[in-house]
């Protein structure tokens, strides 16, 4: 059940939804099926809308996981070159491996580590970062992109509204108040700021996209 838009509203969001290549769809059976999380069908086609509209050629991705983020960007964008950073060892090894199997492998740059440490040390610029990993570190993360973006560049943001807690004390958990807190403080950054335009969709779990102006 969706806390952020209405069931009826969500069913029908997603039936409008174009089918996937079979090597997507086998990557996202087997997220389902061994509980990795991956973008959800409704972000994935806002990201694609957004890659053919923007049509960013360096990208940051922070959150591998399996490598179905960055592959579904590749796909859209197959001239980009991509960097994408996890701290899960074992699941970044799939990641290589399903990289490998698409031949992506001299357009995604995968990294090991935290991405805090990562962050501080990486030499690059980037058109587009896509935020998709700790949601208590994203006020952090955040902070270090901006030191590495291009001009009139944008950060999208995974999960902000983390499953309606974020907008709603009804909603939130004991054991998430602390990642809900922060979460509003990072959205109450992003809007406020008048450095940056920020919007926030009500699609998947949350998604907010920033632009850094110039």
């Amino acid at each position: 059940m969706s806390q952020i838009v209405y069931d009826y509203i969500e069913d029908y969001l997603n039936r409008s939804l174009k089918q996937n290549e079979p090597f997507f769809e086998e990557l996202r059976n087997f997220a389902e099926k061994n509980h990795i999380y991956i973008v959800k069908p409704q972000v994935e086609q806002f990201l694609k809308t957004f890659l053919f509209a923007a049509r960013p050629s360096r990208i940051l991705e922070v959150g591998t996981a399996i490598g179905y983020s960055a592959l579904m960007m590749l796909s859209c964008l197959p001239q980009a070159h991509i960097t994408t950073i996890e701290r899960d060892e074992a699941v970044l090894a799939m990641a290589k491996e399903n990289i490998k199997k698409r031949g992506a492998e001299e357009n995604i740059r995968c990294i090991f580590g935290d991405a805090g440490e990562v962050l501080e040390n990486l030499n690059a610029a980037f058109d587009l970062v896509f935020l998709d990993a700790a949601k208590g570190q994203y006020q952090t993360h955040f902070n270090l992109c901006l030191a590495k973006m291009n001009p009139g560049g944008v950060i999208i943001t995974d999960d902000v509204l983390y499953m309606g807690m974020t907008a709603s004390d009804k909603l939130a958990t004991k054991k998430h108040i602390t990642i809900t807190r922060r979460l509003r403080e990072f959205l109450s950054y992003l809007c406020a700021n008048e450095r940056f335009e920020t919007t926030v969709l009500p699609i998947g779990d949350g998604v907010a996209v920033t632009y850094i102006k110039e």
